[in-house]
């Protein structure tokens, strides 16, 4: 059974800034699908409902690239 990770997060391909350290928890904690302009196309929504479904996430979150 896969660990439970907390939340599934939708971030800019080019962010310099893992999303683990924005939000204190270690490498590996956060389940993050990273792409060009933070599009959700059929296949980063499908990533996110993994992130969901098998991996327990609860929290989903679109970062902006600011």
């Amino acid at each position: 059974m896969a660990r439970r990770i907390p939340s599934a997060v939708l971030a800019c391909a080019d962010s310099r800034v893992p999303v683990e350290v924005l939000y204190d928890q270690g490498f590996g904690d956060i389940f993050t699908v990273r792409v060009a302009g933070n599009i959700a196309t059929a296949v980063e929504i499908a990533s996110m409902e993994f992130g969901t479904a098998v991996l327990g996430a609860e929290v989903i979150k679109v970062m902006g690239h600011s």
